[in-house]
């Protein structure tokens, strides 16, 4: 009889034993779930042009991404040019002067980019940052 409770007694150990190891699993699990919709990815692939110079550390308040075809994007969401110089407004009307950041693909064309800028700079807009990638 004391033979088959202690078999009993050992498999309940063993079981006991990898429980901790499931919890972690799944805390990891959650962590990496919730970590992963924090990062804000763009909407479109972007290849910057190439230009030397030091890179800008002051982290923008505004992203704004242009595909090579002149798709714009504000802050990851899709949106058209009279969308976006409305909400550019409404930050300068609200006596905000958001840090602003264009990311444009290499392959749109320049008159493209100063479009977008002087429509921004009628906005009011004073400063903006442009994207490049290094050499």
């Amino acid at each position: 009889m004391g033979l088959g409770l202690d078999t009993r007694r050992e498999v309940r150990d063993s079981e006991a034993a990898v429980l901790p190891l499931i919890n972690i699993v799944f805390l990891l699990l959650a962590f990496f779930i919730i970590a992963g919709q924090l990062m804000h990815l763009p909407p479109f692939e972007v290849n910057p042009p190439t230009l030397g110079g030091d890179p800008i550390d002051m982290p923008p308040e505004v992203i704004i991404h242009m595909a090579p075809d002149g798709t714009l994007a504000i802050d990851s969401r899709p949106t058209n040019r009279t969308r976006l110089e409305q909400r550019l407004g409404e930050m300068v009307g609200h006596g905000m002067n958001p840090r602003i950041q264009i990311i444009a693909d290499g392959g749109v064309e320049a008159n493209t980019v100063i479009t977008l800028l002087t429509r921004m700079r009628a906005a009011g807009v004073e400063t903006t940052d442009l994207t490049t990638r290094q050499p």
